[in-house]
């Protein structure tokens, strides 16, 4: 479900079945270099992974984000 806000849009990915929610994310515009997505797991606790623009590739974009101890690119 993607939102705009006030001041900032919103995205969040919901269970069609149970209709929770299991991960957003908000950013104060759509060009933001750094987008936080908290991933909101069965036991209850929340994990907060930064998604950020590594501006390095001069044609397309470029992600970079750390999950369990090892950083990913894509």
């Amino acid at each position: 479900i993607r939102h705009r806000l006030f001041n900032f849009y919103a995205i969040s990915l919901v269970d069609p079945t149970s209709f929770e929610v299991r991960a957003e994310t908000q950013a104060k515009n759509a060009s933001a270099r750094l987008k936080p997505i908290v991933l909101h797991l069965d036991n209850n606790q929340d994990i907060s992974v930064d998604f950020r623009d590594a501006a390095v590739s001069r044609f397309g974009f470029e992600w970079t984000f750390a999950w369990e101890g090892e950083k990913y690119k894509w």
